[in-house]
């Protein structure tokens, strides 16, 4: 019994039961090869051009310096870029090695290296010691040496007065120095505006020396020390310190009949050690910040030993006396024994 296909419908006969008719060419063949030609004829297949979303068609390129997404590369386009690449690393390291071979040629030698010309970190010039001076410029009135000189002051000395001796030094120094007067009388003296080194007043171990004027001590960033001096009676201050950084006085003698030992202002650390203050209207006066340190220190007769206003006292000199030890404690200021 015959029969059609499910899809094109194409005639097919049944051998077993068929098989006694007489083949017809028409409907067998011809018939069967139009249903199958027909639905070929129908069939539309459509591929899409490729990108990077989806597969599909795609043209091939053989450029080397193409953007192209949509285009792929051909065997002879990635061999003519390897060539390029390979071209200019090469040319690439010929520079390198010509410019090393430069640097070589003319680089300072390790042990000893001298420059020529001027080095430079890109336009700016590099400071070497060749040309620091153009740039570096020590401080007008300045002295570089170091170590430590000796000035000495009295008859047939160096200096005739401490005051020479102080105006002799430069403000800014690098080295120390120690002024020696001989025993005698001398004027006050003021130390104004030196830095650097220390600068030290003494006359030697044993050896006290007589000022019968105010010793003033200004806008110093040098260590000072003053060490063995007697004030006279008739000098109201034995000594004024102001603007300084470290101002150190060693067995320092004032007495009178009112006045004032010490006065302070705006200094950063003041010491006092051994010293004898009496008869003063006050020992100390300290003001507008700093740091006092009194040790060992003697005298009696004072109206008040300490006058202390914004500053610090560290006291520990129970033998210097007055009626009033401590006459203030303004703005600030303390008293410590």
């Amino acid at each position: 019994m015959s029969k059609n296909t499910p899809n094109l419908g194409l005639l097919k006969k049944d051998p077993m039961v068929d098989g006694n008719e007489t083949f017809n060419i028409k409907t067998m063949l011809n018939d069967n090869w139009d249903k199958i030609d027909e639905a070929v004829g129908n069939v539309r297949v459509e591929i899409p051009d490729a990108s990077t979303t989806q597969k599909g068609i795609v043209q091939l390129s053989n450029a080397i310096d193409s953007e192209s997404v949509t285009e792929a590369a051909t065997p002879k386009s990635v061999l003519d870029a390897t060539k390029y690449t390979d071209t200019k690393i090469s040319s690439t390291r010929s520079e390198i090695q010509k410019e090393l071979s430069n640097l070589k040629a003319s680089k300072a030698d390790l042990a000893s290296p001298v420059f020529s010309g001027t080095p430079k970190v890109g336009t700016a010039n590099i400071v070497t010691s060749s040309n620091i001076s153009s740039y570096v410029k020590p401080p007008e009135n300045f002295d570089g040496r170091s170590g430590e000189i000796t000035l000495t002051v009295g008859s047939g000395k160096m200096f005739s007065t401490i005051q020479q001796a102080i105006d002799s030094l430069p403000a800014f120094r690098a080295y120390s120095v120690t002024i020696k007067p001989d025993i005698g009388t001398y004027s006050g003296f003021s130390i104004k505006d030196k830095h650097g080194g220390d600068i030290g007043i003494y006359a030697g171990y044993g050896v006290n020396i007589t000022i019968n004027s105010i010793i003033k001590i200004e806008d110093c960033s040098s260590k000072i020390f003053i060490n063995t001096v007697t004030v006279t009676e008739n000098v109201p201050s034995a000594m004024s310190i102001e603007g300084c950084s470290y101002v150190g006085i060693n067995n320092l003698t004032k007495r009178g009949k009112e006045g004032l030992g010490f006065y302070i202002y705006r200094t950063q650390n003041v010491f006092l050690y051994n010293c004898n203050l009496s008869n003063l209207n006050s020992a100390v006066r300290i003001s507008e910040g700093g740091f006092l340190f009194v040790d060992s220190c003697t005298g009696s007769g004072n109206y008040c030993v300490y006058d202390v206003s914004s500053a610090i006292v560290f006291d520990s000199s129970p033998n210097l006396t007055g009626s009033q030890r401590i006459l203030r404690q303004s703005y600030g200021g303390r008293v410590f024994s």
